[in-house]
């Protein structure tokens, strides 16, 4: 054992005394200079890719809100406009008897945004949660005292809704966090404010 261990101690330093003397004889001009026009080439491929893409884009431009090629440094958010509603909505249904919370948050992004766009959600929990109390005339005319609004985080995956594509909603916009205070109405916009990421 003593001796394989001597033995391959002196061969590893023997390879590295020969790669040494074979770096100080030099390289033959030839390999060098395809070896400098390489290097030069590949520095000023490293250079050409190194100029930074601007974060504005045709659609930032365009005031194009229905794309997600734009405002590409910040988070978006998927808002709808459901026809006769005064304020922009983020999909939300009432839950369907037997379902769960994950469950009818996939039927609202569904239904608001249809089968095009991919997401999925990052849990089956609730981020949040708020209590609603209905106005007098709509207690009478649902029989209900108020609602509880949970909220579910979902990620973006792939595609985008398409006008038209759901029949309730008349437009829909990927917006950033600091212009959903101007499209949500307020109550709700009060409830997400600090569960929402910037």
């Amino acid at each position: 054992w003593y001796q394989r261990r001597v033995h391959g101690a002196a061969e590893a330093e023997y390879l590295t005394l020969e790669r040494e003397m074979r770096a100080a004889q030099g390289r033959p001009q030839m390999l060098s200079t395809l070896v400098d026009t390489y290097h030069s080439e590949e520095e000023a491929e490293r250079q050409r890719r190194a100029v930074a893409t601007p974060r504005v884009t045709p659609e930032d431009k365009a005031g194009n809100h229905q794309s997600l090629n734009r405002a590409l440094d910040q988070r978006l958010y998927f808002i709808c406009k459901r026809a006769g509603q005064a304020h922009w909505e983020m999909p939300w249904e009432e839950r369907g008897m037997d379902e769960t919370l994950a469950d009818t948050a996939e039927r609202a992004v569904r239904g608001r945004a249809s089968n095009y766009i991919g997401f999925c959600m990052s849990g089956q929990t609730p981020m949040g949660h708020n209590e609603v109390e209905y106005p007098a005339d709509a207690q009478a005319r649902l029989g209900k005292h108020g609602a509880q609004v949970f909220f579910m985080r979902a990620y973006y995956l792939s595609g985008n809704s398409r006008s038209g594509a759901a029949e309730d909603v008349e437009d829909f916009k990927w917006v950033p966090k600091a212009d959903l205070k101007d499209h949500l109405n307020p109550k709700m916009w009060a409830s997400l404010e600090e569960l929402l990421l910037d």
